[in-house]
């Protein structure tokens, strides 16, 4: 056993990615540099459930964030980077997170490997995302899913391999490592982490044509392992499967995924935590569809969601509007097992090409209902943000 900091860890990471890349774009005479970033600003009032018992809680709020993303471009490789910072005014608080640093080479047409900090983002749902396992969506929360992990994964295209460079088919597969860390688990600590803690994901998709009423279509398949150097129920670590689909019907945008996992997955998942007492139950499985359509300036979505190991249903939906350079959405998220619900309106103004002003209403319905209990019943706030 390896006893190695995360923190460490993914230093060298860092190093060997910034290294990995430096070599590709050496190879490369001109390179596409990118900058880009945003500074943002929130103010508003919340208030707060009057059982919470901190009578020295604020309820109003200012939040200063900024994010800045980099990255270059060449034939053969890529490199970015992102970082994330934000100051909260009432508590005194500043966070700082690294959201993606990576480094890819690509030495052939269908062949990439990339090491690093990155997202793993596949499935067709908004508000769910049962097929990735590795991600917890939050519709409400802006920094949902901001984060990547810390790994090596390798693409692979193997219509390419096999010399069929003119199909109107394309075929991807995924492989990769992913080593423990606060952004992979939920309520982990911070390290130091066993490496035998690290995690393995494998998928596959395939993208197809559109015919007749029939447009794109995308079909996926996935499986990790959790955990690998860990023994879990009967004997395997936690492991979950997933699958998608997503397809353009006259119009209609139709997604639905699902996954089985094995049981007591999630808590199982975390690092360091205790796998023994999982007895040998059922297997968990959660599967979600969605539908959305566009028409003109108007967007709407729908989606449900059914959880075995909780055994409930939830339903979301979005509608929203672009007006010139405004667009106004309402959206709702519903527990169809205790009617609790959680709602917003938005609206954002470009004022101009650099700047964009938001503002916010959001109410939650019965906030204590939820899994994790809310604090607050309502909320209303501005938001500034200029971009560069």
């Amino acid at each position: 056993m390896m006893n190695v900091a995360r923190t460490k860890l993914f230093l060298l990471l860092c190093l060997l990615s910034q290294v990995f890349t430096a070599a590709v774009f050496a190879e490369e005479d001109e390179t596409l540099f990118r900058f880009s970033g945003s500074v943002l600003n929130q103010t508003g009032y919340i208030g707060l459930r009057g059982d919470i018992p901190d009578a020295a809680a604020s309820d109003w709020y200012s939040l200063t964030s900024a994010r800045v993303s980099f990255g270059k471009n060449s034939g053969q490789g890529r490199f970015r980077a992102e970082l994330w910072t934000s100051y909260a005014s009432v508590t005194g608080r500043w966070d700082l997170s690294l959201d993606e640093a990576w480094g890819e080479w690509r030495p052939r047409p269908f062949l990439a490997a990339r090491l690093g900090r990155s997202r793993l983002q596949f499935g067709p749902c908004i508000a769910f995302n049962p097929a990735n396992s590795f991600v917890t969506r939050n519709i409400f929360d802006s920094r949902s899913n901001k984060a990547g992990q810390d790994g090596l994964s390798l693409e692979i295209l193997p219509l390419l391999v096999a010399g069929e460079q003119d199909l109107p088919v394309s075929l991807v597969m995924n492989a990769s490592f992913i080593l423990p860390g606060d952004s992979l688990e939920q309520g982990a600590s911070a390290g130091p982490y066993d490496i035998e803690e690290s995690s393995a994901l494998g998928r596959i998709t395939a993208y197809l044509p559109g015919t007749s009423v029939l447009g794109p279509t995308e079909l996926g398949l996935s499986g990790d392992l959790r955990r690998l150097g860990v023994t879990g129920v009967k004997g395997y670590p936690p492991f979950a499967t997933g699958a998608w689909l997503s397809a353009d019907i006259a119009g209609f945008v139709f997604g639905t995924e699902g996954a089985i996992r094995s049981s007591g997955y999630r808590a199982a998942s975390v690092a360091g935590a205790a796998v023994t007492a999982q007895a040998d139950g059922n297997p968990e499985y959660e599967f979600a569809f969605s539908l959305n359509r566009k028409i003109g300036n108007f967007w709407a979505i729908l989606e449900s969601d059914y959880n075995s190991s909780k055994d409930k249903w939830l339903g979301f939906a979005q509608l929203s509007r672009t007006i010139e350079d405004m667009n106004l959405s309402a959206s709702g998220l519903m527990d169809f097992d205790t009617l609790a619900a959680r709602t917003a309106i938005e609206a954002a103004w470009d004022l101009t090409d650099f700047l964009v002003l938001r503002m916010q209403l959001s109410w939650n319905y019965l906030p204590e209902k939820w899994d994790e209990d809310l604090p607050s019943v309502y909320a209303a706030g501005l938001a500034l943000e200029c971009f560069f």
